[in-house]
């Protein structure tokens, strides 16, 4: 393992033995391990990765650059590499990296997308627009969704939470997706609705083709339309602030309004706009941001809010945690018993309020709860004990420095935080009969 030695200590000389503690466990290990010469490729691979997630840039390059070409993993190798190149704004090489890939072959979705951000470091907006769009063909053109539903009709009749959760995952949709985007609409008196590409079970541009991928969504769209009138609509943009971690947003829209078309074009007009005008991620405060909180109906203190914070170059994720910490303390140092926790105002999922009090979210939530009383008792205490502390617990796994005091201020919130997902996913199979 000759070569395995000197590539490490050569990098040991470069840097602190410091900063290499993290890693020396798999450097020891790989050496000490009996390596033959075509596992060198896969040792420098997983060397280059360890290097890269504890920020050794200079050191995951040079290891990676040793992998040969002709190799099986050459590809993964580039993968990284991009990556790195990206977060030092390298855009020539990344440019000759990702025309390597696709000239060889390679699936372009992640080429594609380090190619848009790479002619956008480069100030060619039309350039970086035109890749970016390419890297997300997988998602269909509303458009394209339109002219499908012209096709169909639908059906008349009261929605039932059978006809809505039995069918579920062989459309694709998680339970997240049924009680936070599509039940709303039906039952809370909502007028759109949206979550983000994942919350789809084929949605996964890694592991499946492009065109299965929006063969899928069209097939969601035409089912969620013939069974209950829901429109479906798709937002693709990049936003500045992801652009180091390659990250465009993808989201998925849903209305029983056809208008909604028109207001995705709007909103989408306006953050290409704002992607020109190299508006995003300078920290100010977005129109496209305004108008979408303004399109799902959010609280406007609560937009205001949201476009204040971000405009002040501040995470709404981690102000948002202070706030709700702040009241959970007053709860819990005084009794339950004599306050209660906040709870109506997170009546979204990743919808994040003005304050945990927020008189206007409060109201939205407690209105929905209602709607669902009226409706079906069942879906009522779905909602107050499994919807509710879900979009809660989302704000409690935020990541941030306030993790370690989450753990220690109130361990029955952080755990409850840990498992509200498989708890709602247990009663969400419940409410479909044990299928």
């Amino acid at each position: 393992m000759a070569s395995g030695s000197h590539i490490s200590d050569k990098n040991n000389s470069a840097k602190s033995e410091t900063s290499r503690a993290p890693l020396s466990g798999l450097i020891r290990v790989t050496h000490e391990s009996d390596t033959g010469n075509n596992q060198i490729p896969e040792f420098l691979l997983g060397l280059g990765r360890a290097y890269t997630s504890a920020n050794l840039l200079d050191a995951a390059e040079e290891v990676l650059a040793k992998i040969p070409r002709h190799h099986s993993l050459y590809k993964e190798a580039v993968l990284i590499l991009l990556a790195i190149h990206n977060q030092r704004r390298n855009a020539q090489e990344i440019i000759r990296l990702s025309e390597e890939l696709l000239n060889g072959g390679s699936d372009p979705l992640w080429p594609s997308r380090y190619m848009g951000i790479a002619y956008y470091w480069e100030g060619q907006t039309d350039a970086a627009k035109g890749w970016l769009w390419r890297s997300l063909a997988y998602l269909p053109d509303n458009f394209e969704v339109q002219r499908r539903l012209e096709r169909v009709r639908p059906k008349i009749h009261p929605p039932r939470i059978k006809s809505l959760i039995r069918p579920s995952p062989r459309v694709g949709m998680t339970p997240h997706t049924v009680l936070d985007c599509i039940a709303p609409l039906l039952w809370e008196g909502r007028s759109v609705t949206c979550c983000f590409e994942d919350g789809f079970l084929f949605c996964d541009p890694t592991s499946s083709s492009a065109s299965n991928i929006r063969r899928a969504f069209l097939d969601l769209a035409e089912h969620l339309y013939a069974e209950f009138g829901i429109y479906t609509g798709f937002l693709r943009y990049l936003p500045l602030e992801k652009a180091r971690k390659c990250q465009p947003t993808r989201k998925v829209f849903f209305s029983k309004q056809p208008t909604l078309f028109d207001d995705l074009a709007w909103i989408e007009q306006l953050v290409w706009k704002e992607f020109e005008d190299h508006d995003i991620g300078r920290g100010l405060p977005r129109r496209s941001e305004e108008r979408e909180g303004s399109v799902l109906g959010y609280p406007p203190c609560c937009v205001r809010w949201t476009m204040h914070t971000r405009g002040s170059g501040e995470s709404i994720e981690e102000t948002a945690l202070t706030a709700l910490i702040r009241e959970e303390c007053v709860s819990s140092f005084l009794g339950w018993d004599k306050i209660q926790p906040p709870e109506f105002a997170y009546f979204a999922f990743e919808f994040y309020p003005c304050g945990p009090r927020c008189a206007a979210a409060e109201q939205v939530g407690k209105d929905i709860l209602a709607r669902y009383v009226m409706a079906d008792t069942t879906l009522a205490e779905f909602y107050r004990h499994h919807v509710l502390p879900l979009n809660k617990a989302r704000m409690w796994s935020c990541r941030s420095a306030y993790q370690d005091f989450i753990a220690l201020f109130n361990a029955h919130t952080y755990g409850a935080s840990q498992t509200a997902w498989q708890k709602m996913c247990a009663a969400f199979k419940r409410l479909r009969g044990g299928q």
